[in-house]
């Protein structure tokens, strides 16, 4: 592979990774979409692919956003965000950012004319029950030409409808 335009993101096998590195989800997506049946196990959506430091009309660098849903005795979702580039003709995971997604407004935005990339995401207080969490994070990050460096956060109080 010569081109982050040639990857298929809809239908190619990604890999998430827990905080330690490891190897936490590999997945083989078909239109997008990732699922696996029975009561426990996880589920996977690609919620959108931007690319942008262009060369020679190609991109350098694709950002992919995925939603993660992990089920079974103790259900999760999560946006994960990761920064891919074609290294030595492979693609290649540079960063990801994870965010719990558990409200409505969850979201990984970015923004490649301003490099500045937002990350929404749930953040439970100790009080609140598992399907109620009663703040968000937003957290910036900027692009510094190679990675995403987080350059702010703020928590504020999740609006109730």
């Amino acid at each position: 592979m010569d081109s982050l335009s040639k990857v298929d993101f809809r239908n190619f096998d990604p890999i998430i990774f827990d905080q330690s590195g490891h190897i936490a989800l590999k997945a083989k997506l078909k239109d997008g979409l990732l699922e696996r049946s029975g009561s426990a196990g996880d589920s996977l959506a690609l919620q959108g692919v931007q690319y942008f430091n262009f060369l020679d009309h190609r991109p350098r660098f694709a950002l992919v956003d995925f939603l993660w849903v992990r089920t079974g005795a103790d259900a999760s979702s999560h946006h994960v965000v990761q920064l891919l580039t074609v290294d030595n003709h492979r693609l290649k995971v540079i960063q990801q950012i994870v965010g719990v997604a558990q409200h409505p407004g969850s979201a990984a935005i970015f923004n490649a004319a301003t490099g500045t990339l937002l990350i929404n995401a749930t953040h439970y207080t100790r009080i609140d029950p598992h399907c109620c969490p009663s703040q968000q994070d937003v957290v910036r990050f900027q692009w510094t030409g190679q990675e995403f460096k987080q350059t702010a956060a703020a928590t504020e109080t999740i609006p109730r409808r």
